[in-house]
């Protein structure tokens, strides 16, 4: 009894290890199939890269050849070049029309191409040319010339003629507009009127909000005290409001 349990063992035991080694034959097989694969493939990939620099070769020089035959003279360079031609003349032209006073009240100020183009470095102040807002003017144009800006008011800047067509001209080229509202000016409203249909980026400062129209306090205003608290508050409302405003 004790004799034909180790007999079956045995046989369990050469079996399994017959089985054992066709695995491990077949893994082998396998291995060596995929990396001979591998190596064709490495070896096909070799020879193509060498057949297309031969290509490569071949073919620049012609190709130059043709490039210089056809740009030989300036009637077969715009032979040749036609469409990029076109193109850039289709885009001048899109510039151009884009350029153009929007609409008839910008053109009565007679506004030139360079006139429309914005100024990056300029910030326009809106304000009462009176004495007793000059601290707050000053104030301004402090902040904004520490931060890298152009800022200038509609009095500055050698104005002439029609000073109404003076502030319009910077308002079209200014990045920002800041206005001083707390006076109830009617010429600072009739001109913040002017740059919001411009559709540009507005600060508006007043001390208090009782002296501001209702339907301007619908905006967010810069309220102040005095002019240390005017400098701090200024300084954050102009770094969000140039963070928010594209370069032109």
């Amino acid at each position: 009894m004790d004799l034909t349990v180790t007999n079956n063992q045995f046989w369990f035991m050469l079996i399994g290890s017959a089985l054992f080694m066709l695995i491990m034959v077949l893994i082998l097989a396998a291995m060596t199939w995929i990396v001979s694969k591998n190596k064709e493939s490495r070896y096909a990939a070799e020879y193509q890269r060498a057949v297309l620099s031969s290509m490569r070769e071949s073919y620049e020089p012609q190709i130059a050849k043709l490039n210089r035959e056809m740009t030989a003279t300036p009637e077969r360079w715009r032979d040749a070049n036609h469409l990029l031609i076109a193109a850039q003349n289709a885009k001048s032209q899109d510039s151009a029309e884009r350029l153009q006073p929007p609409n008839e009240f910008l053109r009565s100020f007679n506004l030139g191409t360079r006139d429309l183009v914005m100024d990056d470095t300029l910030i326009f102040v809106l304000t009462p040319f009176a004495e007793e807002e000059r601290d707050a003017f000053d104030t301004i144009k402090d902040v904004c010339t520490n931060a890298g800006f152009r800022c200038l008011r509609g009095d500055e800047d050698n104005a002439t003629g029609d000073i109404l067509g003076h502030i319009v001209r910077l308002m079209v080229k200014a990045r920002i507009v800041i206005a001083n509202v707390e006076t109830r000016n009617p010429n600072v409203f009739y001109e913040l009127g002017i740059a919001h249909a411009l559709g540009k980026q507005t600060i508006l400062i007043s001390r208090s909000l009782d002296a501001v129209p209702f339907d301007v306090q619908t905006r967010r205003i810069l309220r102040w005290q005095n002019t240390p608290d005017l400098r701090d508050s200024l300084k954050d409302a102009l770094l969000r409001t140039v963070a928010a405003t594209p370069l032109g």
